[in-house]
């Protein structure tokens, strides 16, 4: 059976290692997780912005209901806090049914 043909001196059946020597240095694979970790933070919180977000507006809905059937039912009450009229008073005296002309 033939051997497969040489690329650059590598047969085509070899994988490449990872990572390639240019970064197989520890302090460079360490900078490497330290980017992915701080990429994968930055999308928990922008989902959880997200998240935040989207339950303050569901919160802001709700109050802007509940303003409204207050502000009813205040408007429904406010006459009844106030004090009754008083009664119209009888004048003293001898009074006659007869017209004034």
């Amino acid at each position: 059976m033939a051997e497969p043909a040489n690329v650059r001196g590598r047969s085509l059946n070899t994988v490449p290692s990872w990572p390639p020597l240019c970064c197989a240095a520890p302090r460079a694979v360490a900078m490497s997780v330290y980017v992915v970790r701080a990429f994968v933070q930055m999308r928990d919180a922008l989902a959880t912005n997200a998240t935040i977000l989207k339950r303050l507006a569901e919160i802001d809905k709700k109050l802007v209901t509940h303003d409204v059937i207050l502000r009813d039912v205040y408007e429904k009450l406010r006459p009844l806090m106030a004090p009754p009229p008083e009664p119209p008073r009888k004048e003293m005296g001898f009074h006659t049914r007869q017209k004034k002309t």
